[in-house]
């Protein structure tokens, strides 16, 4: 601790010896260096491309497209027997896909959007039939204890009419059974 003390009056000592105008330079230095930082803190923290995606259309605004990157957590059962999703699977470039968390979708890539509404034209590739298939993960047509299975999802606590044609989202939280 003394150590530390004495460090400190050391720098303090050198820097109250410099002549007026060096203290003038570092103090702007390190102002214009917190004034960036604080800058791009505020920039990311009020952006809404990260939950809303880049929207981009040609000079003609008749094509337009949506960018988006996106994670949801999938729990799924099948037979009653719980399935983790593999890390690294599916593809990491353009669709659907896990990383290292376990049973964490992914998503990153474009859509075609309409340029008023700014909504994809077609949310298909992020159903979760596709996304299962994406994953190579294909329901059986019976389980051992039932001929009949049922498909139940679950977002967010919230059961799902929509079945695995829902549109997953960004933070969603989804339960899959197939029982």
């Amino acid at each position: 601790m003394a150590k530390k003390k004495a460090l400190h009056r050391r720098i303090i000592h050198r820097f109250h010896k410099r002549p007026l105008w060096q203290k003038i330079t570092i103090a702007s230095v390190i102002g214009v260096v917190l004034a960036f930082l604080g800058y791009s803190v505020f920039t990311y923290k009020t952006s809404t491309q990260e939950t809303e995606g880049f929207f981009t259309c040609n000079k003609e605004v008749t094509v337009c497209e949506i960018s988006q990157h996106i994670h949801a957590n999938l729990d799924l059962t099948v037979c009653g027997k719980e399935i983790k999703l593999e890390k690294e699977e599916g593809n990491t470039t353009t669709a659907q896909h896990t990383h290292k968390e376990e049973n964490r979708l992914h998503w990153h890539s474009r859509l075609p959007a309409d340029p008023k509404t700014r909504l994809p034209l077609d949310t298909t590739p992020l159903t979760l039939v596709s996304t299962l298939s994406d994953l190579g993960i294909a329901f059986p047509p019976n389980c051992p204890t039932n001929r009949n299975p049922k498909t139940s999802v679950s977002v967010n606590g919230l059961p799902q009419s929509s079945g695995l044609q829902y549109v997953w989202k960004d933070g969603d939280q989804i339960v899959v059974e197939y029982n």
